[in-house]
């Protein structure tokens, strides 16, 4: 009862139209840029799919992931804040702790879906191009798709983190403006920097740029940025699991 009730919230929120533009803004430029320089993409001799999904993937983690996550993460949290609704809600007959349960697994799911309309949005424009130019090759071929799936999964684990730190502050400051632009300036950060990323260990603004970007000797079926994801999240979810229960009055 409690999840629909979540659901419903963001029917009239701008929040599902962010979901389908962020998912599709990569694909849809990408797609544009291999039709710019259609001539020069014929004469490769390799798999096409390949090359798009990695130019795909990289704009996906350089410019939309870390900020529609916090942007996301913050609006659904604000709605609360918004209409003063948090104190209503924790005089409801219901347990604090499915409160926050249930707010947690509203991001997760609204993270899942950025992925699964981004990876849909991917393949349309694949099947695309193969239809309007098949000089590219793309007929010729067929997508890897486990490369493909098991790149997106690692990605999305390695966004964990931040959307553990921006799920928490939405909770605690009533400000949207102020936790997005704390958001954006630690993407701002992990963008200058990008250079210097495997310098950056443990700082989870980076992790999404080291998965795509850099590769770790003797790595596992996980990275290690998406190992120090994982914990981060982990942590922060449970120390403010902790906070809302034992301090949050709303």
């Amino acid at each position: 009862m409690l999840f629909r009730s979540e659901m419903i919230k963001i029917r009239h929120n701008f929040v599902l139209w962010l979901i389908v533009l962020a998912g599709l803004t990569v694909p849809l430029l990408v797609t544009l840029d291999f039709i710019d320089h259609a001539k020069d993409i014929s004469q490769f001799h390799s798999n096409p799919w390949n090359n798009l999904w990695g130019e795909t993937i990289r704009g996906f983690v350089i410019f939309i992931g870390p900020f529609v996550i916090v942007m996301l993460t913050c609006m659904f949290m604000n709605i609360e804040h918004k209409y003063n609704a948090w104190k209503y809600m924790l005089t409801l007959p219901q347990k604090k702790s499915s409160v926050y349960l249930n707010k947690l697994l509203m991001n997760l799911l609204l993270l899942l879906s950025l992925y699964l309309l981004f990876l849909l949005f991917f393949f349309l424009s694949g099947l695309f191009l193969a239809w309007r130019y098949p000089a590219m090759g793309f007929m010729a071929y067929r997508p890897e798709y486990t490369s493909i799936f098991y790149l997106a999964f690692r990605s999305l684990l390695s966004f964990l983190g931040i959307l553990a730190i921006h799920f928490w502050l939405s909770i605690r400051i009533k400000n949207m403006f102020i936790n997005i632009g704390i958001g954006l300036l630690c993407i701002f950060v992990s963008v200058m920097l990008f250079k210097k990323m495997d310098k950056l260990v443990g700082y989870p603004y980076e992790d999404g740029l080291l998965t795509v970007f850099h590769t770790y000797p003797q790595q596992g079926f996980l990275a290690e940025s998406e190992i120090r994801s994982l914990l981060y999240f982990l942590l922060i979810v449970t120390a403010g699991y902790w906070d809302f229960l034992k301090r949050f009055k709303g």
